[in-house]
């Protein structure tokens, strides 16, 4: 019986070093197996190369499509410094939060990290949408340092272990609130009267995409403060922008109180990041109407002035004098 149990022993030993071998010799291949995302390669990539800077944003870096998102307007304004960019519609602080754990764990750290802070992100329309958790993604970044982790990717992923917790039930029932006030669900805003006029349209979008009252609990402030920390505790410099919203259509639209909610709920961002020693570029207000296409998309001027704001913001700080 011990001579059994010890050859099982041994064998299982021998078993999982071998498993551990081939994953490690053949990872490259078990990469594309488990569909890593494409932007872990692009910042192993920048890090490989070391460059000064990382930029991470969402669609109101590129959209509408334009020869020169703005990191790339913001690489021209600053020559001498590299800027690696990754940038997905509807990224999020959840993923950002990710992608800067996957930087802390790795060998080279980058002098600073660019990370716009979208308004319309924390509201439930955004935060609660099940296509925009990016849970394989996140999952797949947060662990890729671990080799446990990527043995089992596979099985996870095929027994869908990536699934979001948020399905579309779940989202559909979410309360839309405007201030303290519930006004609908999320399901009542995704199926609006067909008859409706397009001012009409857009008057419950900008509501439901803005008058919520935020608060420092919600999840995505609690990531943006956690990347605060980790950063920090790691010496690289942060820079936290708020992208410009087309104030003036809100305000013709929902009046003043449109413009009062931007600022109670940029308060309380700012408030969470001055509490660990992050100052904020808020450009809420630096755009006129004139400037945005569609939603909070901007115009190549938009675009140049953003990144005109960002370039002054860094060089006028201590990373670069």
């Amino acid at each position: 019986m011990k001579s059994f149990l010890f050859k099982f022993l041994y064998f299982s030993m021998l078993l999982l070093m071998t498993q551990t071998i081939f994953t490690v010799v053949t990872w490259n291949y078990w990469e594309d197996i488990i569909n890593a995302p494409k932007e872990i390669t692009q910042l192993n990539n920048y890090l490989s190369h070391q460059v000064d800077m990382i930029y991470f944003g969402d669609s109101t870096l590129f959209l509408p499509p334009s020869p020169t998102p703005i990191p790339v307007l913001l690489q021209n304004k600053l020559p001498t410094d590299t800027i690696g960019a990754l940038y997905h519609s509807a990224y999020h602080m959840d993923i950002y939060l990710s992608f800067c754990q996957y930087i802390v764990q790795s060998d080279y750290h980058p002098k600073l990290i660019i990370i716009p802070i979208n308004l319309r992100s924390f509201s439930v329309s955004w935060d609660m949408k099940p296509g925009w958790q990016f849970e394989t993604e996140k999952r797949i970044i947060g662990n890729y340092h671990s080799l446990p982790f990527r043995m089992v990717s596979k099985p996870i992923s095929i027994f869908d272990g990536f699934k979001p917790k948020i399905t579309k039930d779940i989202f559909l029932n979410t309360p839309v609130f405007s201030g303290k006030t519930q006004i609908g669900t999320n399901y009542d805003f995704e199926n609006m009267p067909p008859d409706w006029s397009p001012e009409e349209y857009e008057r419950n979008n900008f509501i439901r995409y803005y008058m919520y009252s935020l608060d420092k609990n919600h999840r995505k402030v609690q990531s943006m403060i956690e990347i605060a920390k980790i950063l920090k505790e790691n010496d690289i410099d942060l820079l936290f922008y708020i992208t410009p919203i087309n104030y003036q259509a809100g305000e013709q639209l929902l009046g003043n109180e449109f413009n009062q909610r931007l600022i109670e709920n940029t308060d309380v961002i700012k408030t969470a990041l001055i509490e660990q020693g992050v100052e904020t570029l808020d450009l809420t207000f630096r755009l006129e109407s004139t400037f945005f296409r569609v939603a909070e998309h901007l115009s190549e001027e938009g675009r140049e002035i953003v990144a005109e704001e960002i370039a002054k913001q860094i060089l006028k700080s201590i990373w670069f004098l």
